[in-house]
């Protein structure tokens, strides 16, 4: 995949079905959760047993919608209708609800919370400084009157009908559901999916936990293809520092953010950076000019008393290669500018004229991928020689044209190399010092959806990306 998968956005991390169903599963795991004694006044009474529920995440072209799905293992529905006679008269219905499987589509919503939950909490140094959002399943939206008839299941009988065919019944059924969720599980928290945890200013957090925070979230759901339900997702679509999100709201497919092969580490969820972002946060902090600004005046230090007379053409550039056989990947930044000098007509031994040096120096970084105690971690390391080019050339006016003297720019090209080589030196410490620091706290990394994974087998895909599996936690 030479493309990015990112499609603009500056990170992304998925989720699985599979696991949200596992985390339900053990946040359903109270028995005053699954047991129902549901009654409604002049309705009904709904009591049984159900269990865990779940979520089938992917609906075409509803990327912010998903189905909730409840599964009674026991447990009868009673209900009345009512004769046409004055006063109207109940008859009673008892249906057997064991193996009931319904399924009603609920709205995905980013809802503000005021406080962090704990687990959470631990994993931010300074909480005031980040703002979370609870990614909930919003049942005040769901129409329980739309049972989905693909994922619901009613076993047939003599007497019972296909959902859709008893009116009466399937709205008793929508007023025992909406009790329940009112009282048990929207009371209880029970409906939150994830968290969606943004910085409002990245300059005012703790400049490295997380490392990169992201400053805007939003979520979609997404297919697994082929089809594969348990492998459909929900993506966490985020930007940083700070960004505009993309002008699509939506993603499209590109490839499988979750692995079907269960040894894979990207089975349970995966977390993709963009090479933009990993390049910004492990470049050196220092200032572009002020640093040619130094290396023009080491150039300008060498013998016979130069001085600089222009310094134009600064610029920088971040180049990366990817080792597909490794989980490490380098950088390297070539720095180019030109500096004019002219020689001091004070020496008896200099020639008026001008000189000219192009310098180019190139030096590095090798950063190693590795995961420790479940946390992502960076080894840098820089290239111990820093490749400094420079070319000197002395211009000389001669009856109105001009000549180079080879002679002297070879004499004095090494004395200026080794001159900008040395500044250089004397830099690269500090550089590698900024990079350990940016990424020795990268275990305080908090994810969008609730900080429950573990990364896992870290790499780089073919478009430069960073690629890393997420291992589900077990409470």
């Amino acid at each position: 995949m030479s493309t990015s998968p990112l499609q603009g956005y500056d990170q992304i991390v998925a989720v699985s079905q599979d696991h949200i169903n596992m985390s339900l599963d053990a946040r359903f795991s109270d028995e005053k959760l699954l047991k129902w004694d549901v009654k409604v006044s002049g309705i009904g009474h709904l009591a049984g047993h159900m269990l865990p529920p779940t979520v089938a995440l992917f609906i075409p072209n509803e990327p912010a919608k998903t189905h909730f799905c409840l599964h009674f293992d026991s447990g009868n529905l009673t209900y009345y209708t009512y004769t046409d006679e004055e006063p109207p008269m109940p008859v009673t219905h008892v249906v057997d609800v064991t193996d009931w499987k319904l399924a009603f589509m609920v709205n995905l919503n980013l809802d503000a919370i005021s406080k962090l939950p704990d687990d959470l909490a631990k994993k931010i140094t300074f909480p005031g400084s980040y703002s979370v959002k609870q990614l909930l399943l919003d049942f005040t939206t769901a129409d329980l009157m739309a049972f989905d008839p693909k994922l619901s299941v009613i076993p047939a009988s003599d007497t019972v009908k296909p959902l859709g065919q008893d009116p009466k019944r399937d709205q008793a059924l929508a007023d025992m559901i909406n009790t329940y969720l009112r009282e048990q599980v929207l009371s209880a928290s029970h409906n939150v999916l994830g968290y969606a945890i943004t910085v409002d200013d990245p300059a005012k957090t703790n400049p490295i936990a997380p490392s990169f925070p992201p400053t805007l979230v939003r979520f979609q759901t997404m297919a697994h293809q082929p089809t594969s339900s348990g492998n459909d997702c929900i993506l966490f679509l985020e930007m940083t520092d700070k960004h505009p999100f993309p002008t699509q709201p939506y993603i499209g497919w590109t490839w499988n953010w979750i692995s079907e092969d269960k040894l894979d580490a990207r089975h349970a969820g995966s977390m993709v950076v963009t090479i933009i972002t990993l390049v910004k946060t492990t470049s050196p902090s220092m200032d572009e000019r002020e640093e040619w600004k130094r290396i023009a005046q080491a150039a300008d230090a060498v013998s016979n008393a130069w001085t600089t007379t222009a310094a134009h053409g600064m610029g920088w550039d971040w180049k990366y290669e990817n080792n597909f056989d490794e989980p490490n990947f380098h950088h390297s930044r070539s720095c180019d500018t030109k500096v004019d000098v002219a020689p001091d007509v004070t020496d008896p031994t200099a020639i008026a004229g001008v000189w000219d040096i192009e310098a180019t120096v190139t030096y590095g970084f090798r950063f190693s991928l590795n995961v420790a105690a479940g946390a992502l971690g960076f080894s840098p390391t820089a290239n111990p020689e820093p490749d400094c080019k420079v070319k000197l050339t002395a211009v000389f006016n001669d009856d109105g044209g001009s000549k180079e003297i080879p002679s002297l720019t070879k004499e004095k090209e090494e004395e200026v190399r080794k001159a900008v080589k040395a500044e250089v030196d004397k830099e690269m410490p500090s550089f590698v010092q900024q990079i350990n620091d940016a990424f020795k706290h990268q275990a305080q990394f908090v994810f969008p959806g609730g900080g429950t994974f573990f990364m896992k087998d870290p790499g780089l895909n073919a478009a430069g990306d960073m690629v890393v599996g997420l291992t589900y936690k077990q409470e």
